[in-house]
């Protein structure tokens, strides 16, 4: 089945993936397909369990599989270097969030959904983590059994490094979380990947604003911030070079 391009959503969840799944609705597109497969190549590479080729095969096998134009799948964002070796006709499309919102959206999110698919990808990107409480959050661990904050910004930073320094710069465009439904960065986008502009769906989904229990609230703002500004200098970085 012939494409009209092979892109990649490797934002970081919470950032809109989704919403790019469904602007790219006339399209082959998804959100986070395949999800147990999906991470499990992503956990086992990351791990150094599986060698490059191997890893390489696995893509292509789940690639074949879906044969997709715009696949939004985040977990591939931790692994770009491979991406674009394996595919190196594609496109990539970053989403990223001011790391105050980010935050506080996944961690809304992280409580109130637990799918069996995902929950060996947060063992290993965040519970394993070495970031311990502090005296502001320890109630995120006795209240929600959730994460250290520090733990969720360094997720953050880390996927951040690894999309700014090994995604190809001529292959990806980086666009802010508030500009999705923005018609200046769509027309961008639809430039980028050689489609009609009017051929893009405007859709912001926001699944977080349906969620009752905001696991953030006994957190300042300022507090969030200061520890955003000390761990996540390349998700900060890519936030201010978005459009």
């Amino acid at each position: 089945m012939n494409r009209k391009f092979h892109g990649f959503c490797l934002g970081s969840g919470k950032t809109g993936t989704a919403s790019v799944a469904s602007m790219f609705q006339r399209f082959r597109s998804a959100h986070e397909p395949m999800p147990a497969l999906t991470n499990q190549i992503v956990i086992e590479y990351d791990k150094q369990d599986l060698k490059p080729n191997v890893a390489q095969r696995l893509l292509r096998c789940r690639d074949d599989d879906l044969q997709l134009e715009m696949d939004a799948s985040h977990p591939l964002g931790f692994i770009p270097k491979l991406l674009a070796r394996t595919f190196p006709n594609s496109k990539f499309l970053i989403t990223v969030r001011h790391p105050l919102e980010w935050v506080k959206s996944r961690m809304a999110y992280h409580l109130a959904v637990d799918p069996p698919a995902w929950r060996p990808f947060r063992q290993h990107f965040w519970r394993n983590r070495p970031e311990d409480y502090s005296i502001h959050d320890e109630y995120l661990a006795t209240t929600y059994h959730l994460c250290p904050l520090d733990a969720y910004l360094g997720v953050y930073e880390e996927q951040y490094t690894r999309l700014w320094n090994e995604t190809p710069y001529d292959q990806a465009i980086i666009v802010k979380t508030e500009s999705l439904s923005n018609s200046h960065a769509l027309k961008k986008i639809a430039q980028f990947f050689e489609v009609p502009y009017k051929h893009l769906v405007k859709s912001h989904l926001n699944k977080t604003n349906k969620l009752r229990v905001d696991p953030s609230s006994l957190l300042t703002d300022d507090y969030i911030m200061d520890r955003s500004n000390a761990i996540c200098h390349r998700a900060l970085e890519t936030y201010h070079a978005a459009i």
